[in-house]
């Protein structure tokens, strides 16, 4: 990565535009966290980057007088200066690179829709990030809810969104789907494994 690296301002672009190049978000979590950091070489969540100027930016998690939560969803106070060491699994701005980057992926990737069917317009989340306690919320409830963890969903083999994509994250959902239920039954007769489905002109779908 370091023979080739993006320019300070293509990664302002691409951490600005959600449509422009996706493909930086679930490529690898070395481009991503290269697009993530600042042209002064500091590593920085979205959250920060948009919303560093207010005062929720500035607090971090414990009990401080003046704050509403115990968590905001920021570990640790920003770490000053790119040469200053920051913690592993940690970036600059104090933040998880986990639930950074689940945010991230998020920005670049999803788009919703109205429940309104006369609306028929998707969209992103533009110029929206998603301050640091609630993101915490998501990344934690969307993980666990899938068990998925954000590594999965790095590869360069097949494009965000296509049939091998999609295919290779159900496998990995449901390998840990059977681990988790042959570890909820503990030691009974009974044990998950994961069947292959054949498809046969005579009788159809059929389960071997």
């Amino acid at each position: 990565l370091r023979q080739h690296r993006i320019p300070s301002d293509t990664r302002r672009l691409l951490r600005k535009i959600p449509g422009l190049a996706p493909q930086c978000a679930t490529s690898s979590k070395e481009l991503a966290l290269h697009v993530l950091t600042t042209k002064d070489g500091r590593s920085q969540c979205r959250f920060h980057d948009e919303k560093r100027s207010t005062q929720l930016a500035k607090q971090v998690d414990g009990p401080t007088a003046g704050k509403k939560f115990i968590i905001v969803g920021v570990a640790y106070a920003k770490v000053d200066g790119k040469r200053i060491q920051k913690q592993d699994g940690f970036l600059h701005c104090g933040c998880t690179e986990k639930e950074a980057l689940w945010e991230f992926l998020w920005f670049k990737t999803w788009a919703v829709k109205s429940a309104n069917p006369k609306i028929t317009e998707k969209e992103s989340m533009g110029s929206d990030a998603l301050i640091a306690r609630h993101r915490a919320f998501f990344a934690q409830g969307f993980s666990a809810g899938t068990l998925l963890d954000i590594d999965d969903f790095y590869t360069t083999e097949h494009e965000f969104g296509s049939h091998g994509y999609e295919a290779r994250l159900r496998r990995i959902q449901v390998d840990r789907i059977i681990g988790t239920l042959n570890g909820l039954e503990g030691n009974a007769d009974e044990v998950y494994v994961l069947a292959k489905k054949t498809v046969t002109p005579s009788e159809g779908v059929g389960m071997n």
